[in-house]
């Protein structure tokens, strides 16, 4: 805080302190993994015996019988580790690296048990030694015989590579490293979703996702991990085709209507790529797209066709549908990636979770941008996609 960058660039000091406080403290975690601060306190501790192993963690119990004969010496040092997991223990993000700084102190509280455990005996204390570092040997042993052999990622993207069509849409909550020139990935925090996956070719999934989510997959290999750090079990599913169930809404039965490039407005349904609808100006907050349905069909998505244009994509959507003359915000998902990262075609698939009956949806625009909004098509999609 006393830096003269934190004066000088003060906007920015605060700016880095919220991106800070954020990651910590405002994110949403799933319900069922929110943690009491207790329960966090004893997930770090959990760490200390993971970085020190087993038997040197019980020799930095022992090791506080020195500290406690030498208060003004440890005291300094053991304010770092209980200020660590204090401070820590409050927030619902936890990684084994927050605490790395402080198990410096672990160690030197180690050899000091070590130390009192020799004073005893030399013998005893070669042994206890050569069991504290002989164990952790073992288990970096075993870490680097497993990351030395193809993990199950390396055999899922292998198999990928191989079996997989070039433009398949692959859900995922893995980063596999899939080709972007050869697939597209849409990577979520958990494969949960069955609009998501209904919207996919391919799924890769592990045993922290849904099983319901996956029902009625055709699955296509299993991927077992080889030891204890070669991967999780990796399976690929592919969606058949009769479960899509993603039907368009015939174009004459829909009326698009537009805040700006009313012109050009029969290119959104006229079937043809080759024309192309586009907003007057740059896209500004306050740019719509509406479309009246022609009755109260149940409404799966609405598709933005992009074409070989992905950058003239709508930034920041509000989707919202009339029923009984009053207009609401369904819950709606993005079903594919960020059109720049897409294959092309590109599109912006907005899926509504679940269905709903519909009169009418409204798009529109919450944020602007340096280029006009446009694309080739607008469809929409009636039935679960």
């Amino acid at each position: 805080m006393a830096s003269p960058y934190s004066v000088l660039h003060f906007r920015e000091f605060v700016a880095g302190v919220e991106t800070q406080v954020s990651y910590h403290y405002d994110e949403s975690p799933e319900p069922e993994l929110v943690k009491s601060y207790p329960e966090m306190a004893v997930l770090y501790l959990g760490i200390w015996v993971k970085t020190l192993g087993a038997p040197a963690a019980v020799l930095s119990l022992a090791g506080l019988w020195a500290a406690a004969r030498a208060p003004r010496r440890w005291i300094p040092l053991l304010v770092v580790p209980v200020i660590a997991i204090a401070v820590f223990s409050s927030s619902q993000v936890r990684h084994d690296r927050f605490l790395l700084p402080a198990m410096v102190v672990g160690f030197a509280l180690a050899a000091a048990g070590w130390e009192r455990v020799s004073a005893v005996s030399v013998r005893l204390g070669v042994l206890v030694g050569a069991v504290a570092i002989g164990l952790p040997l073992l288990g970096s042993i075993e870490y680097v015989r497993d990351i030395s052999r193809p993990g199950s990622a390396d055999r899922a993207i292998d198999w990928a590579a191989a079996s997989m069509p070039a433009g398949a849409r692959v859900l995922t909550r893995l980063d596999l490293g899939f080709d972007p020139r050869r697939v597209e990935v849409l990577e979520v925090p958990r494969v949960e979703q069955r609009v998501l996956v209904l919207a996919s070719d391919f799924v890769f999934a592990t045993d922290r996702d849904d099983p319901e989510a996956l029902a009625g997959l055709a699955k296509r290999a299993t991927f077992e991990p080889d030891g204890r750090y070669n991967g999780p079990r990796i399976t690929a599913y592919e969606v058949p085709a009769s479960l899509r169930g993603r039907v368009p809404l015939p174009r004459e039965a829909v009326t698009v209507s537009a805040s700006s490039g009313t012109a050009s407005l029969p290119a959104l349904v006229d079937g043809d790529r080759g024309t192309w609808w586009s907003t007057d100006e740059i896209q500004k907050a306050g740019d719509s797209v509406t479309v009246d349905l022609g009755g109260a069909p149940l409404l799966a998505g609405v598709e933005l066709d992009l074409g070989e244009a992905p950058r003239h994509a709508a930034r920041e959507l509000r989707l919202e549908i009339r029923r009984g003359g009053r207009w609401w915000s369904p819950p709606w998902r993005e079903g594919r990636t960020r059109p720049e990262a897409q294959l092309l075609p590109a599109s912006q698939l907005l899926l509504l979770d679940p269905p709903q009956a519909a009169e009418a949806v409204r798009l529109t625009l919450t944020r602007g941008s340096g280029r006009r909004w446009g694309m080739a098509e607008l469809v929409v999609w009636q039935g679960a996609p």
